[in-house]
């Protein structure tokens, strides 16, 4: 999410790049956003699937790892991620 020192966030206050889609390493702790794609190879892509990480799900950033990574929650599931799975899956925010 891009800031500006000029517009202060409030809550629910959404800047142009927060519908842009991009990967879940630059979506801030807190936010809920929606998986537009995984772009992993195809064995690493039906494992997060079968745990329910797929397009169009609704997922929150619960937290970054010490590596940069994330953790997420998704339905009754939480995921960690580590930086280089996440940087391929690809989501835009959610408003709330």
């Amino acid at each position: 999410m891009v800031t500006t020192p000029t517009s202060p966030l409030t809550p629910g206050h959404l800047t142009p790049g927060d519908l842009t889609p991009g990967d879940l390493t630059g979506i801030q702790v807190g936010r809920t956003c929606t998986v537009d794609a995984v772009s992993l190879d195809r064995g690493d892509r039906l494992r997060l699937a079968e745990m329910g990480l797929r397009p169009g799900v609704t997922v929150t950033v619960l937290g970054r790892t010490s590596g940069g990574g994330r953790l997420l929650a998704f339905g009754t599931n939480r995921v960690a991620l580590d930086r280089s799975t996440a940087h391929r899956i690809t989501a835009h925010v959610k408003p709330r």
